[in-house]
């Protein structure tokens, strides 16, 4: 029997972050399959910096539709554009289109219809594959080499693995399937690599020629296991090159009931109960729930035709596209209850012989009133400096006039739209309105921000915005690393394997000595036996580089991002046709630096009974003073890593 048929369905197999690298590791191709599945984890958590992809194509797109849907595209994004993509012109894997880049970056300003169609070039070349195929023959090569990895060859690991994620992206995939894609589409394989499902014939293996099941997924265990580095990364290729099959989405509606037959976009609507013998998608002798109605009822379901490549990405792009046709439903015929989707079972029908019937238990039980007075009730007594601090946040809250309580509140009210936002656009726009809603200045005040200001709101949102993040992620990051280290060292009895004199001369008192810890830094990476930890210190080291360069280069980044986030603003605001694959990811950012600015100030306002204007002015100078003391403990922070 193939496998698909007997509804087994690739979950989210991929491992836990922190603990991607316990099991052992040997080669350096077991190191990037260790590291490939925790980098999509990264991407698809985009609250934090760093978890947007790394790719030219993006950038391409961006600059390409820019250009076509802009009279004249923002001068301050244009910089941004220029200065990535003279960054990719220096990176190894896209020397192809070295010439390209050249020109168009020697037309930048003079010829942006030029440098778009340039770029349209370099995307209809990287769309053939040129940009994936050069991409997948670098990693095979930095990966069959037989010696330890060294820092600057796990940055190019980490860049070549953003390159193919979002190759893949640009097919269509989503995220939660890219991140199985390292195994072999025929086959399941657990975390210790060993197989547990497959179809009945993989890799000229057949089910039939071995005496049972666990002998067959044995071999099939050790074939995978003996692949060659080149082998195991071409195991993307299926998944690349995969032309999908024409099937059909199954889902149920629910709040609409009765007869309906209706068409639209090629979205089937249409009503099933016992004793109709309307047309159904599922002909075959097997009971399926979604064509199976409840007894005397007139239920509501919908077919949406889809090209099927992969589960998860197959009823991702289904849901949107009901999702979409249900708003405007809605909006036209105004029904009282909401129309939605039943997402707890979702069939796939590619052939009467291939149906994939999903099960995705999205809802939570309604707890009994005592189990709900347990689970969901304060405890006063486990909580109390909790609780305490809360009160005097209230009691701080309330001291702020009638006029500066509206002005948070007014804020306040766009982060909570932004966070129940249905839709990532609306999260996008609703983030920036609570910026902008907080960064209103009079003229006196803004002369004391910025003596010439070019690009309106974004040079204050760059002047507050930045120097805020930038201090907070010195404060926090250092100090996360530290509790991780702890955790795992004291609490878990030590499971990094840190050397003894490190842990003593660390956590020897209640008060950590950065200096020391910074000095140890070179002994805990060449020690420390969980490899995942030392790809998140690459970063961290960089940014704590004593020149200066760590933080300047964060800074630019966070200001880059902002600028990126006004122009997609503008986009949505102005109807433009906006192609943006990480979207999800900019909204997320952007509700994170509303909320950041939001907090920064209500915390001055509430804690110095300042006004919101006086408590911006304040949070401004408190980041300058700041960026002062950083260059002291810059000094202390000496590290010396390659």
């Amino acid at each position: 029997m193939n496998f698909i048929q007997t509804k087994v369905i690739r979950g989210n197999i991929h491992m836990n972050r922190d603990e991607y690298n316990f099991a052992p590791i040997s080669t350096r191709v077991d190191y990037w399959q260790r590291y490939w599945p925790a980098r999509v984890l990264d991407i698809m958590d985009s609250a934090k910096l760093g978890s947007k992809i790394e790719s030219p194509r993006f950038l391409l797109e961006s600059i390409v539709s820019d250009v076509k849907s802009l009279n004249s595209p923002n001068k301050a994004v244009w910089k941004v554009y220029e200065q990535l993509l003279s960054n990719w012109e220096k990176t190894d894997v896209f020397s192809s289109f070295k010439k390209y880049c050249a020109l168009a970056l020697n037309n930048w300003f003079q010829k942006p219809v030029l440098v778009s169609s340039i770029c349209s070039q370099i995307l209809s070349k990287m769309d053939n594959g040129e940009l994936y195929y050069a991409t997948i023959r670098k990693l095979s090569e930095i990966l069959s080499i037989d010696a330890a990895i060294s820092i600057s060859e796990r940055k190019h690991i980490h860049i070549y693995t953003d390159i193919l994620i979002g190759e893949l992206l640009s097919k269509g995939f989503v995220l939660d399937d890219i991140a199985n894609m390292i195994y072999h589409p025929q086959i399941i394989m657990a975390d210790t690599w060993d197989v547990i499902a497959a179809e009945d014939n993989v890799c000229g293996f057949n089910k039939q020629d071995y005496a049972s099941v666990q002998e067959y997924e044995t071999i099939l265990s050790k074939y995978f296991r003996e692949l060659s580095p080149k082998d195991k990364v071409e195991i993307l290729n299926l998944y690349y090159e995969e032309k999908g099959k024409p099937a059909k989405v199954l889902l149920r509606l629910e709040g609409i009931k009765g007869p309906l037959q209706l068409t639209v976009n090629d979205i089937e609507f249409y009503t099933i109960n016992c004793e109709s013998t309307e047309k159904r998608y599922i002909t075959n002798n097997e009971h399926y729930w979604i064509e199976t109605p409840s007894k005397d009822q007139q239920l509501v379901n919908v077919a949406v035709p889809i090209l099927h490549k992969s589960i998860k990405t197959t009823v991702e792009n289904a849901v949107i596209k009901v999702n979409e046709i249900l708003s405007m439903i809605q909006i036209w015929n105004s029904f009282q209850l909401p129309i939605t989707l039943n997402t707890n079972k979702i069939t796939i029908v590619i052939s009467q012989e291939n149906i994939i019937e999903i099960s995705l238990p999205n809802r939570k039980e309604e707890p009994t009133p005592d189990i709900k007075y347990l689970y969901y009730s304060n405890d006063a007594s486990r909580n109390t400096t909790a609780l305490t601090d809360y009160s005097d946040r209230i009691a701080k809250l309330r001291r702020i006039s009638l006029k500066e309580f509206g002005r948070l509140s007014n804020s306040a009210k766009w982060i909570t739209s932004a966070e129940n936002a249905n839709t990532a656009s609306d999260k996008l726009l609703f983030s920036w309105f609570a910026i902008e809603s907080l960064i209103k200045l009079s003229e006196n005040y803004k002369k004391s921000l910025i003596s010439k200001n070019e690009n309106g709101i974004l040079d204050f949102v760059h002047e507050i915005i930045v120097p805020l993040v930038n201090r907070n992620h010195f404060i926090t990051c250092k100090r996360d690393f530290i509790d991780r280290l702890y955790y795992n060292t004291k609490i878990m009895q030590n499971r990094w394997h840190v050397p003894d004199e490190v842990n003593t001369s660390l956590f020897g008192s209640d008060n950590i000595d950065f200096p020391i810890f910074f000095k140890m830094l070179p002994t805990i990476i060449e020690s420390i036996t969980e490899k995942s930890v030392v790809d998140d210190l690459i970063s961290f080291v960089d940014y704590y580089n004593m020149s200066g360069n760590g933080i300047s280069s964060f800074r630019n980044e966070v200001k880059n991002e902002l600028t990126y986030i006004y122009r997609l603003r503008n986009y949505i605001v102005h109807d433009a046709n906006l192609i943006d694959r990480q979207l999800p990811y900019y909204a997320n950012r952007a509700l994170f630096y509303a909320s950041s600015l939001f907090n920064a100030i209500l915390a001055i306002s509430t804690s110095n009974g300042l006004t919101v204007e006086d408590a911006i002015i304040k949070l401004y100078s408190d980041c300058d003073i700041f960026m002062v003391e950083i260059e002291d403990m810059l000094k202390s922070y000496s590290v010396n890593i390659k």
